[in-house]
Order: C-alpha cells, then structure tokens, then sequence
C-alpha cells in the first residue's frame, strides 16, 4: 500500500479527470443520451468516481492537517463492492456485449473509457493505495447488493413502461433482463448466473488479497510447533 500522500493525490487526481470525462460524456455531452440512468454501466462507473472524488477529498485533508502520510480511505468493504461492480461491468461488456478486437470498440471515448479504461484505473488505484491482506470474509457477499438492487430497479421500472414507453426510452437495457422476450424465469437463471460470478469473482479475489496474511499465520503456527517440540525434547 503506498501512503505517500503526494503521490496518492496526484496519481488519484488524473484518475479522477479521466473517469469525470466518462460520467460526463455517458451523461451525453456530445449526444443526447436520455436512458443514461438504466445502463449498469453508468452506474457503476459513477460508484467509482464517486469513491475516487471521496478519497481526493481525504488526501487534501491530510495536506491541510500537516501529516505525512494518508490512511484514511473509503470503507474497504464499500471499495471492494465498487470494485467487484466495476470489474463485473468490464467483463461481461468485453465478452458477452462488444467484441475489444473490433476497430469500432475504439472508435468510441465514451466507450473505451466507461468499459476499458475506467475499470483498470480503478484496479490500479485499489492495488496501490487499498489495505491489503484484510479482506474480510462477508465482504462478497455484501457485493451482490449493489447488483441486486439494480436488477429490482430494471424490473420494477420495466413493469410500468413496458407497452407504453415512447420509442426513445430503453425499457430493459440488456437482454439478459428482458423479461419480454425470456419471461421471469429466463431472467432469473441470468440472474443467478450472474450472481455467481460476482461470488466467485468476489472470493477469488479476497483469497488472492489474503495469501500473504495466510501464509504469515503458517509460518507462525509452524515456528510455535517448532518452539513447543523443542522445549518438550528439552523437558525429556
């Protein structure tokens, strides 16, 4: 974890500016865009940006206090829900949406930026700056709730628009909610398919992340069965 706070506020600034001209361009600043608000992907770019604007905000408090380093951060277990959302958002958009290989991908900013960029920034900045080797158990768990929320919020809305919304409103952003053409039930195996690999993306990386503190508990197990045998052999 780096703590310097000059470089912390720095490299967090850049992050900041470029996951603003996301928001900003998502929000339809070239071209109208009025169903910006339905796209999971919008929204959990803004979770980000948000998180990132909230730790800005933190490092700029250290400099106005006179300390040396900045420890303070967003909540680890809300960083690592915007963290398994944004990761979520770049795989199924790269594998199930678009296709990365295709030139037109890249002929899109608000796109490169929203499903590519935006999330391996984010990436970055939780491998440099997050604590590590302290990730709890629960917290995928507590991951699937921002998703969750969202599918209820499509659903609900799909409900009442749906047959009479005009031509230019999206009623379900993805097919894979699109209870028109799957029925509740397809949508509900997309559903829990997708949970899923919010859990097992989630545990993944919480195993990842504590390895080191793992293996630190070994070696110290180990070194303590070591002592024990020692001092009964002494004790023969």
């Amino acid at each position: 974890m780096i703590k310097n706070k000059y470089a912390q506020l720095f490299i967090r600034t850049v992050f900041l500016a470029i996951m603003v001209a996301g928001a900003v361009l998502s929000l339809g600043a070239l071209t109208p865009k009025p169903n910006w608000y339905v796209y999971y992907t919008n929204l959990s770019n803004y979770l980000c940006l948000l998180i990132v604007f909230v730790e800005v905000i933190f490092t700029i408090a250290k400099f106005k206090r006179d300390e040396d380093t900045c420890e303070k951060d967003v909540h680890p277990a809300l960083k690592f829900m915007a963290l398994i959302a944004i990761t979520v958002t770049f795989l199924v958009t790269n594998i199930l949406l678009q296709n990365p290989l295709k030139a037109e991908y890249w002929s899109n900013a608000e796109n490169v930026l929203m499903h590519m960029v935006n999330p391996l920034l984010f990436w970055i900045d939780w491998i440099l700056f997050a604590k590590h080797q302290n990730t709890k158990w629960y917290y995928p768990l507590l991951e699937v709730i921002f998703p969750l929320i969202y599918v209820g919020y499509i659903l609900i809305r799909g409900h009442f628009i749906a047959g009479t919304a005009p031509e230019w409103m999206t009623v379900y952003p993805y097919f894979f909610l699109d209870v028109d053409k799957l029925g509740y039930l397809g949508v509900t195996y997309w559903i829990l398919a997708l949970v899923g690999v919010f859990l097992v993306l989630g545990y993944l990386i919480c195993f990842i992340d504590n390895i080191p503190n793992m293996a630190r508990k070994h070696k110290e197990k180990k070194a303590l069965k070591a002592h024990i045998k020692k001092l009964n052999e002494k004790n023969k």
